[in-house]
Protein backbone atom coordinates (compact mmCIF):
# COMPACT_ATOMS: atom_id res chain seq x y z
CA UNK A 1 0.00 0.00 0.00
CA UNK A 2 1.26 3.24 -0.87
CA UNK A 3 2.63 5.33 2.13
CA UNK A 4 0.48 8.27 1.84
CA UNK A 5 -2.77 6.17 1.66
CA UNK A 6 -1.02 4.35 4.83
CA UNK A 7 -0.77 7.56 7.06
CA UNK A 8 -4.32 8.41 5.43
CA UNK A 9 -5.59 5.45 6.88
CA UNK A 10 -3.62 5.40 10.40
CA UNK A 11 -4.80 9.16 10.47
CA UNK A 12 -8.44 8.21 10.02
CA UNK A 13 -8.76 5.60 12.40
CA UNK A 14 -6.46 7.22 15.14
CA UNK A 15 -8.93 10.33 14.48
CA UNK A 16 -12.10 8.22 15.61
CA UNK A 17 -10.33 7.01 18.42
CA UNK A 18 -10.08 3.41 17.00
CA UNK A 19 -6.71 0.95 16.99
CA UNK A 20 -5.47 0.39 13.46
CA UNK A 21 -4.67 -3.00 14.19
CA UNK A 22 -2.83 -5.65 11.69
CA UNK A 23 -6.76 -7.04 10.79
CA UNK A 24 -8.13 -4.01 10.27
CA UNK A 25 -4.72 -2.69 8.12
CA UNK A 26 -4.67 -6.13 5.97
CA UNK A 27 -8.82 -6.31 5.07
CA UNK A 28 -7.43 -2.53 4.28
CA UNK A 29 -4.85 -3.45 1.92
CA UNK A 30 -6.60 -6.13 -0.02
CA UNK A 31 -9.66 -3.84 -1.04
CA UNK A 32 -7.80 -0.95 -1.75
CA UNK A 33 -5.58 -3.09 -3.68
CA UNK A 34 -8.17 -4.79 -5.44
CA UNK A 35 -8.93 -4.23 -9.06
CA UNK A 36 -12.17 -5.03 -8.89
CA UNK A 37 -15.09 -5.41 -6.43
CA UNK A 38 -14.44 -7.99 -3.56
CA UNK A 39 -16.93 -10.28 -1.94
CA UNK A 40 -16.57 -11.09 1.75
CA UNK A 41 -15.36 -14.45 0.99
CA UNK A 42 -12.87 -13.47 -1.36
CA UNK A 43 -11.81 -10.65 0.84
CA UNK A 44 -11.67 -13.30 3.81
CA UNK A 45 -8.94 -15.71 1.71
CA UNK A 46 -7.12 -12.62 0.47
CA UNK A 47 -6.47 -11.39 3.76
CA UNK A 48 -5.77 -14.95 4.89
CA UNK A 49 -2.85 -14.85 2.64
CA UNK A 50 -1.79 -12.43 4.72
CA UNK A 51 -2.35 -12.75 8.43
CA UNK A 52 -3.02 -17.02 8.60
CA UNK A 53 -5.55 -17.05 11.95
CA UNK A 54 -8.07 -13.89 10.44
CA UNK A 55 -11.30 -15.58 11.03
CA UNK A 56 -14.79 -14.62 8.91
CA UNK A 57 -16.06 -12.54 12.14
CA UNK A 58 -12.90 -10.44 12.05
CA UNK A 59 -13.50 -9.91 8.70
CA UNK A 60 -17.14 -8.20 9.21
CA UNK A 61 -16.56 -6.40 11.90
CA UNK A 62 -13.96 -5.07 10.03
CA UNK A 63 -15.70 -3.95 6.88
CA UNK A 64 -18.65 -2.60 9.06
CA UNK A 65 -15.92 -0.41 10.80
CA UNK A 66 -14.19 0.60 7.37
CA UNK A 67 -17.64 1.49 5.89
CA UNK A 68 -18.22 3.84 8.70
CA UNK A 69 -14.82 5.28 8.70
CA UNK A 70 -15.60 5.94 5.24
CA UNK A 71 -12.81 4.20 3.57
CA UNK A 72 -14.69 1.36 1.85
CA UNK A 73 -18.35 1.13 0.19
CA UNK A 74 -20.55 -1.41 0.20
CA UNK A 75 -22.41 -2.55 -2.89
CA UNK A 76 -25.68 -4.47 -3.05
CA UNK A 77 -26.50 -7.22 -5.48
CA UNK A 78 -29.27 -8.38 -6.85
CA UNK A 79 -29.45 -11.37 -4.68
CA UNK A 80 -28.90 -9.88 -1.05
CA UNK A 81 -25.23 -10.32 -1.37
CA UNK A 82 -22.56 -7.92 -0.98
CA UNK A 83 -19.20 -6.60 -2.92
CA UNK A 84 -16.85 -3.50 -1.50
CA UNK A 85 -14.31 -1.62 -2.63
CA UNK A 86 -12.64 1.26 -1.93
CA UNK A 87 -13.83 4.14 -1.46
CA UNK A 88 -10.68 6.23 -1.71
CA UNK A 89 -10.77 6.31 -5.53
CA UNK A 90 -13.56 9.11 -5.48
CA UNK A 91 -17.53 9.22 -6.00
CA UNK A 92 -18.91 6.85 -8.13
CA UNK A 93 -21.95 5.08 -8.26
CA UNK A 94 -22.73 0.84 -9.46
CA UNK A 95 -24.17 -0.23 -12.14
CA UNK A 96 -24.80 -4.37 -11.32
CA UNK A 97 -25.60 -6.53 -13.38
CA UNK A 98 -28.94 -8.67 -12.09
CA UNK A 99 -27.88 -11.93 -14.63
CA UNK A 100 -23.77 -12.41 -13.71
CA UNK A 101 -23.14 -9.68 -11.07
CA UNK A 102 -20.61 -8.02 -13.19
CA UNK A 103 -20.66 -4.51 -11.43
CA UNK A 104 -19.57 -1.30 -13.38
CA UNK A 105 -18.77 2.03 -11.94
CA UNK A 106 -19.97 4.93 -13.48
CA UNK A 107 -18.48 8.31 -12.57
CA UNK A 108 -20.90 11.39 -13.25
CA UNK A 109 -23.18 12.19 -10.48
CA UNK A 110 -26.70 12.75 -11.92
CA UNK A 111 -27.83 13.93 -7.89
CA UNK A 112 -25.93 16.53 -7.44
CA UNK A 113 -28.18 18.97 -8.50
CA UNK A 114 -30.86 16.68 -7.23
CA UNK A 115 -29.09 16.89 -3.85
CA UNK A 116 -28.88 20.40 -3.26
CA UNK A 117 -33.05 21.10 -4.42
CA UNK A 118 -33.31 18.51 -1.61
CA UNK A 119 -31.44 20.60 0.69
CA UNK A 120 -33.22 23.42 -0.18
CA UNK A 121 -36.86 22.19 0.53
CA UNK A 122 -36.29 20.32 3.36
CA UNK A 123 -33.17 22.34 4.88
CA UNK A 124 -31.96 19.24 5.42
CA UNK A 125 -27.72 19.24 5.11
CA UNK A 126 -26.65 16.42 2.98
CA UNK A 127 -23.37 15.02 3.43
CA UNK A 128 -23.36 12.04 1.15
CA UNK A 129 -25.44 10.35 -0.71
CA UNK A 130 -26.02 6.69 -2.41
CA UNK A 131 -26.87 4.97 -6.06
CA UNK A 132 -26.57 2.11 -7.41
CA UNK A 133 -28.56 0.54 -11.01
CA UNK A 134 -29.53 -2.40 -11.43
CA UNK A 135 -30.18 -4.03 -15.39
CA UNK A 136 -28.37 -6.13 -17.56
CA UNK A 137 -25.09 -5.60 -18.82
CA UNK A 138 -24.30 -5.69 -22.75
CA UNK A 139 -22.81 -9.14 -22.43
CA UNK A 140 -26.08 -10.67 -20.74
CA UNK A 141 -28.02 -9.20 -23.53
CA UNK A 142 -25.64 -10.19 -26.16
CA UNK A 143 -25.79 -14.08 -24.49
CA UNK A 144 -29.52 -13.93 -24.23
CA UNK A 145 -30.45 -12.57 -28.06
CA UNK A 146 -27.91 -15.54 -29.69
Amino acid sequence: MDLIVDNYVQSVFKSKGLKCTPQRIAVFKVIEESKTHMSIEKIHAEVKKLLSNVGLATIYRTLDSLIDLGLIEKVHLEDGCHNFTSALSGHRHALVCKVCDQIVEYEDCPLEGIKEDVSKKTGFEIDNHYLQLFGTCSECQASNNT
